[in-house]
């Protein structure tokens, strides 16, 4: 018999007649291990307490040591427990959790993975325990929870070496939410028309049927009912339905859309104004700015003296002209303009209070424009009497 290795094996050779065979090795498998009794002495360390202290024993010789648990003191100084939260993420009908655990005294030794279906009892849906190798635990961070269409709800429970637990977040893994609530999209009608649908309760609603396409043909509304629409100038509109399609998109009317120009008189004077005067044979001069007006008109109190040819004087949109009345007098004038969409503007000069604007006679000369003859047609008497004397 010899040794080779951990085995007590027979070998034949052959020898000169004259030589002795080699002396047998061993008698029996336990012959062969090491440490004279087939044991060894191992020597390793442990947390007692807070305390790291030596550990040793006897082991077969083919059976690995324990590995050391601390080298110091504070390898064995922890809280009670550690933190852990957890995140999902959705496959096909299914969601990986992933875990960051922290905290307590390390190595963990044991993650169990519950699972909650419909607010029912939690359950176990994996547990693991912890392979340490050189006092480093090795459970996996992640589990996949199978949903079989279901919304549940999960945790992880975590044991550290020296037997705190504690557990992670509730987290709700609902991998059914196919839309967001309020997010819209083109969609396909039952008619096979092009439609719209949008996300309620994380599910996608009706597709509706983009009105007024012509699609359906021949169909699409119900005869006599009406819905709001927008106008070729961009403006709310309604739209009756007629023959099962919808009509022309008619705007809603004084609305103020589309936007109306309105003829609008911004500034108009005459010059020279009260109490100044002019003297017949002068001029009074007109001035006037508008905004979205065409053309505008110029009459007064008395047509046939005042200075506008006895007529109304059409004129611009805006401008300056002059004016000479044929009589002494007092008038007042009205400047009229049309144009845009908002009819007709006018103003009174000087004011309303003097002329009202229609009637031949003025309210009061006072603030009237005035047109005086001249002093020496005023008082003939006295200019004779003057040049009697002189002469």
């Amino acid at each position: 018999m010899y040794y080779g290795g951990s085995v007590c094996s027979k070998s034949t050779s052959k020898v000169k007649p004259t030589d002795s065979c080699p002396p047998s090795s061993c008698d029996s498998n336990s012959d062969c291990l090491t440490g004279g009794g087939g044991t060894k002495t191992c020597h390793w360390t442990v947390c007692s307490s807070d305390a790291c202290v030596s550990r040793s024993g006897t082991y077969p010789v083919d059976v690995d040591c324990p590995d050391n648990r601390c080298s110091t003191n504070n390898d064995c100084i922890g809280t009670g427990s550690g933190t852990a939260t957890i995140v999902n993420l959705c496959g096909n009908n299914s969601a990986t959790v992933t875990a960051v655990v922290d905290g307590g005294n390390k190595p963990y030794k044991k993650y169990t993975w519950y699972k909650q279906i419909d607010r029912g009892t939690w359950n176990i849906d994996y547990e693991e325990v912890c392979p340490v190798t050189s006092n480093i635990s090795s459970c996996n961070n992640t589990h996949t929870y199978l949903l079989s269409g279901q919304t549940i709800n999960a945790y992880l429970r975590v044991e550290d070496i020296r037997n705190n637990t504690w557990a992670s977040n509730i987290l709700n893994i609902n991998c059914n939410k196919v839309c967001t609530d309020g997010d819209t999209q083109n969609c396909t009608t039952s008619s096979n028309c092009p439609g719209n649908q949008t996300c309620i309760n994380n599910t996608w609603g009706t597709c509706t049927d983009i009105p007024n396409d012509g699609c359906p043909v021949g169909g699409g509304c119900v005869n006599g009912s009406s819905q709001g629409c927008v106008t070729i100038d961009n403006c709310p509109g309604n739209q009756t339905c007629i023959g099962n399609i919808w009509g022309s998109c008619l705007d809603v009317p004084n609305d103020n859309c589309p936007a109306v120009n309105i003829c609008t008189i911004d500034s108009a004077s005459v010059v020279p104004a009260y109490p100044k005067i002019i003297y017949l044979g002068g001029k009074f001069k007109v001035t006037w700015q508008t905004t979205d007006c065409s053309t505008c008109t110029i009459t007064c109190n008395d047509l046939a003296k005042c200075g506008v040819n006895g007529l109304a004087q059409p004129v611009g949109d805006s401008g300056e002209i002059e004016i000479k009345p044929t009589a002494s007098g007092y008038y007042a004038y009205k400047i009229t303009c049309e144009g845009g969409a908002g009819g007709a503007s006018s103003i009174v000069l000087p004011s309303t209070d003097v002329w009202d604007g229609v009637s031949p006679t003025l309210k009061t000369n006072v603030g009237a424009y005035r047109v005086r003859r001249p002093f020496i047609f005023e008082t003939p008497a006295f200019l004779k009497l003057l040049i009697d004397k002189l002469f």
